[in-house]
């Protein structure tokens, strides 16, 4: 028995002496990169903290007297009538009602007008349908919708037609109709502000597309997974300016990984920054070793989540540092500029995070600076996405598919 006990010893500090040559040689590894702690009585301040943050401000805004003319500057008669040619060219007979139906002066068949005026009328149906979030046949929502309608405008009218609008207008992913839609959001805007978040949402959408996914970690469940980046309005809430379908392909035919999504948005928020340079925060999904050179190279300023298994160098050298909830420990990179916290949250369902971040500076520690530099700005910045997806919780579109839909996926959902 005392000859199993002194081997079973003699493991186990052999094993710590292992753990103890490879927490040195992480140390060694993290200073050779640069890095170094913080001291007691430093601290990381934003380096734009000296400078009144931005709202976020409509291009021309004495101009937009009604909400008509803000959605009008989001959605222009150009886009609106370019969507109506195009989906005219895909399907043309889907444009045509017969005599029974709309007849015309005698017209055997009447051919819908592929106006802007009339696609703005049927998004105004289709807003107030889905508005509702009433459970009915579509027939039947049209009808009340255009009824609703006709109370402010007497002339209303184009039951058919909108019927008919329904089944062929749609605003489709991968084309020019997705990139666009997002241009027409972020031109709005003469800058961003202070810092933009960028995230995923899964949209709750059942229907006939390829572009489907099952993930049952999201809230709806079952959906269409976009790539998103928000910002946040002078009056505090959040705006998507910013949205990509996650299966989405590229220039050459791949699906877009999250490198190329994460250049995408540090290139908005590059030409869309004012006097205060727009700061991007993300999650842990979207930083990689090779986003972090990239963003560095553009001269972005971000914040994001770490992967462990991503950034090892520093999760392995800052992670024995901590032994109880409630602390942090931060370090400053004295090559690169980035800082890094890691936060041992008392909030059980946060745990233990890290987070980097680049356009800091490094000053000595004034009366009032209680905050945990990186990690406390992160918290704030990113919940801007957190904000927007939970607003759009559980909303869908209330009617059933018709049998004759578009096989692609419609972003008017």
């Amino acid at each position: 028995k005392m000859v199993k006990i002194r081997q079973s010893l003699a493991a186990e500090v052999k094993e710590v002496a292992k753990k103890r040559k490879e927490v040195v040689n992480h140390q060694k590894e993290f200073r050779k990169e640069g890095w170094v702690l913080l001291k007691p009585s430093e601290t990381l301040v934003l380096k734009t903290a000296d400078k009144e943050a931005e709202t976020v401000p409509l291009h021309s805004i004495k101009s937009y007297h009604t909400k008509l003319d803000i959605l009008k500057r989001f959605l222009p008669n150009d886009f609106l009538a370019g969507i109506m040619e195009r989906r005219f060219e895909e399907k043309p007979s889907k444009f045509t009602i017969s005599k029974g139906r709309a007849a015309k002066g005698g017209v055997r068949n009447y051919i819908i007008d592929r106006s802007a005026e009339n696609a703005m009328t049927y998004l105004a149906v289709r807003t107030l349908i889905q508005g509702k979030q009433k459970k009915q046949k579509l027939e039947e929502a049209l009808k009340e919708a255009v009824a609703e309608l006709k109370e402010t405008n007497p002339n209303f009218r184009g039951f058919w037609v909108l019927n008919r609008l329904h089944g062929v207008f749609s605003v489709n992913v991968d084309s020019v109709d997705e990139f666009q839609l997002s241009e027409n959001w972020n031109k709005a805007f003469r800058t961003f502000g202070d810092y933009a978040s960028g995230d995923e949402k899964l949209f709750r959408y059942t229907g006939y597309s390829g572009f489907v996914r099952l993930v049952k970690s999201k809230p709806a469940g079952l959906g269409l997974w976009h790539f998103q980046l928000c910002i946040r309005l002078g009056n505090g809430k959040p705006f998507c300016v910013f949205s990509r379908m996650h299966s989405s392909l590229d220039d050459n035919g791949r699906t877009m990984k999250c490198i190329d999504v994460v250049k995408e948005w540090a290139n908005l928020v590059r030409e869309r920054s004012g006097a205060v340079p727009c700061m991007l925060f993300m999650d842990s999904y979207y930083l990689t070793n090779d986003g972090q050179v990239m963003m560095r190279s553009m001269k972005v300023p971000y914040s994001a989540s770490l992967n462990r298994g991503r950034f090892s160098t520093i999760c392995n050298a800052l992670g024995p540092k901590l032994v109880k909830s409630g602390t942090h420990v931060t370090a400053w990179n004295k090559r690169t500029k980035e800082a890094v916290t890691y936060k041992w949250s008392e909030d059980v369902n946060i745990g233990k995070k890290f987070v980097l971040g680049l356009g800091y500076e490094k000053r000595e520690k004034k009366k009032g600076d209680d905050i945990c530099a990186v990690y406390d700005h992160y918290k704030v910045g990113f919940s801007l996405c957190d904000g927007f997806n939970q607003v759009m919780h559980g909303k869908t579109w209330p009617c059933k598919s018709k049998g004759d839909v578009n096989s692609g996926f419609n972003y008017l959902y």
